[in-house]
């Protein structure tokens, strides 16, 4: 294809090559009616058989009116279609932060540490979800289709393309015979032109194999030289690379890989929710026996399985998988229907102690002798008093060091609206985020600075679902978006758990539910200086690590519990359940660098972004996400049943 450099197509004025590939040529461009920069993409004629450009050029235009359709923050919008010189062309908003593929070269090949990757990841498996809801896989997931915007936010493109050069009966456009892919990304049905969901799964397993090892599973310098090595050789353990890589997050990555589609991730959700976990750092393994079989005669673990960490010393993992024809299934706990619950399996793990059974006293021991008696007896007779006097002083000098803090009473209000009770925060200032002596603290929450905050009203606890059937009922709010939550069929609307945080409300909902009390979701700022107060603590309780009385997190419970259950909890300020139990929604957008140049006074985040702040961990996320400084981030326009709000007035 001739270079178009300084052509102008209609309203597009070319500027410059973006960069090509086999079947599509990509230029920056400017938008002279909008006055914006743009992205094209040609697709190269010359590689599209003859007989085959007609129908190529109608199917393209279909997909391009579909893909415009498509309405996701972490997937590249389609603004227009054209066709020049008899190559069809799509319109794209231009994103300066380059590609994934850049962002791996540039890293120099080194692996990234999982939790980045997987953070990176996680938007783009979502994108994914939403797609494949819509009825569209990919079909060509690399990190050349994962563009970067300026913030470094992840957003997949090229759905399109795949398709439309891709035929249903068995041919393709491009007379190849196989299916439209990049080898080292295409999963093993996708060789006989068969696309699943599970295909992008293995795609995107792939990209997460590449970024947390630096080199991709399978490579060859032909097409047929990576199917042979994907059909016959076992794929190298992640750890082999880097060898302090957690066995749970290698679990992971195998089953993503796994050869057989319907042994990796059922759907893309699950995945997704899979990358969220190992974003934040959630690695609590739950080993699924008989989750998949195995042929005993298997030798490798190209099947998905990882392996055995229960082999002998001495013994090979070749033998040690021979021995064995079922293999533990490693995986990060997610919300999917069969599969047990964090608490669930932290039962299987841990191994039940036997029942205590009370023995009796051995005869040495069964009653005091007549000698200790009459010394008994005469020590109370001597000194009695003084003794009982001197018990009482030790008791009440014991009960005084040991007495449970007694929280201030602090000015409180009541929400006319929904009958919250409101605890005033006072003006000041206090230090938000993390140090870099914390070891669980993330880059975002990077560096801890001083914040002034005008005063504010804090709801006491998380919005329950009692008080939200209240604005729905004023026809303020609509319902959530799922009325049960993990374990309870009947969750909203069941008088049993009218007192439980409201749950699968979007940002936008939990937003509208603020407004209707008079107040708003709370700046980040607000939220955190709620839950931790003036002197930098690390948790609402202060510094003490989490334990099942301050926090309902991973381990302690299977579900949400009643709100303002673990008072033990509470912050400087009295407000309840600012860790654990659920995340919370705040107004603000999500900046990763926003700490490094936010406003002292009053700061309320970033004025535009593609996901929202989320605060405070759950009864479903690890410990360390009960931190006052953890950020969390995810998609406005979602819900989930580890999600809920409370709202700030003035």
């Amino acid at each position: 294809m001739p270079d178009l450099t300084g052509q102008s197509i209609g309203r597009y004025h070319i500027v410059a090559p973006l960069g090509e590939g086999g079947m599509a040529v990509v230029y920056k461009a400017f938008d002279t009616r909008l006055e914006s920069d743009v992205a094209i993409k040609f697709i190269r004629k010359e590689n599209i058989l003859p007989n085959q450009l007609e129908r190529m050029t109608a199917r393209f235009e279909r997909e391009a009116k579909r893909m415009a359709k498509f309405q996701h923050p972490n997937i590249v919008k389609v603004m227009d279609y054209g066709e020049y010189q008899g190559s069809p062309y799509l319109v794209m908003p231009y994103l300066p932060g380059g590609t994934l593929k850049d962002l791996i070269k540039a890293h120099g090949g080194k692996p990234f540490p999982y939790e980045e990757a997987s953070r990176i990841l996680a938007p783009v498996a979502r994108a994914l979800q939403y797609a494949h809801e819509e009825d569209t896989i990919h079909r060509d997931v690399k990190p050349a289709n994962i563009l970067l915007t300026k913030g470094g936010q992840p957003m997949l493109t090229d759905f399109g393309v795949a398709k439309i050069l891709d035929l249903d009966e068995g041919n393709t456009l491009t007379g190849t015979g196989v299916g439209v892919g990049t080898p080292k990304y295409m999963a093993p049905e996708q060789w006989k032109n068969q696309v699943l969901p599970q295909t992008d799964v293995y795609a995107l397993g792939v990209v997460l194999y590449e970024m947390v090892t630096g080199r991709v599973p399978y490579d060859a310098e032909t097409p047929a030289g990576v199917l042979e090595k994907q059909l016959t050789e076992p794929l190298i353990r992640p750890s082999r690379f880097v060898a302090d890589l957690p066995q749970e997050v290698e679990g992971v990555i195998y089953k993503s890989l796994a050869r057989k589609p319907e042994e990796r991730y059922a759907d893309m959700g699950a995945f997704a929710q899979v990358l969220e976990k190992l974003a934040m750092g959630a690695l609590t393994p739950n080993p699924v026996s008989q989750a998949v079989k195995r042929d005993e005669t298997t030798i490798d673990y190209g099947d998905g399985i990882p392996p055995s960490s229960s082999a002998k010393s001495g013994q090979s993992e070749k033998s040690a998988v021979q021995t064995s024809s079922t293999a533990s299934v490693w995986e990060i706990p997610v919300a999917a229907a069969g599969q047990p619950t964090p608490a669930a399996a932290q039962r299987e793990r841990t191994p039940t102690p036997p029942p205590y059974i009370p023995q009796p006293p051995s005869s040495a021991k069964s009653a005091p002798s007549q000698k200790s008696t009459v010394q008994t007896s005469l020590l109370l007779g001597i000194g009695g008093i003084g003794l009982l006097i001197l018990i009482v002083i030790i008791g009440g000098v014991s009960w005084l060091l040991n007495r449970p803090p007694t929280l201030p009473k602090w000015n409180t209000r009541i929400s006319p609206k929904d009958g919250m009770e409101m605890i005033y925060i006072p003006p000041g200032e206090f230090l938000m985020g993390a140090t870099d002596s914390d070891s669980d603290a993330g880059s975002d929450e990077k560096p801890q600075h001083k914040v002034y905050l005008d005063a504010y009203w804090m709801d006491k606890t998380e919005v329950t679902n009692a008080m939200y059937q209240k604005c729905v009922a004023d026809e303020s709010c609509q319902e959530p978006h799922e009325k049960q939550s993990y374990t309870h069929n009947d969750y909203y609307g069941n008088s049993q758990y009218a007192n439980y945080p409201v749950i699968y409300v979007d940002w936008s909902q939990a937003q509208a539910y603020c407004k209707w009390t008079g107040g708003s979701l709370p700046s980040e700022a607000q939220w955190e200086k709620a839950a931790r107060g003036e002197d930098g603590r690390k948790y609402p309780w202060g510094d003490k690590s989490p334990t099942c009385t301050l926090a309902n997190y991973s381990g302690c419970g299977e579900d949400t519990k009643a709100v303002g259950s673990m008072a033990d909890g509470a912050s400087p300020y009295g407000v309840l359940d600012m860790s654990g139990n659920v995340w919370e929604w705040v107004n603000d957008w999500y900046g990763e660098n926003y700490y490094q140049n936010a406003p002292q006074k009053n700061p309320t985040g970033p004025d535009s972004g593609t996901v929202r702040v989320l605060r405070g961990g759950s009864w479903d996320y690890g410990s360390r996400n009960l931190r006052a400084a953890r950020r969390f981030w995810y998609d406005p326009s979602l819900s989930d049943f580890n999600f809920g709000f409370r709202c700030v007035g003035f």
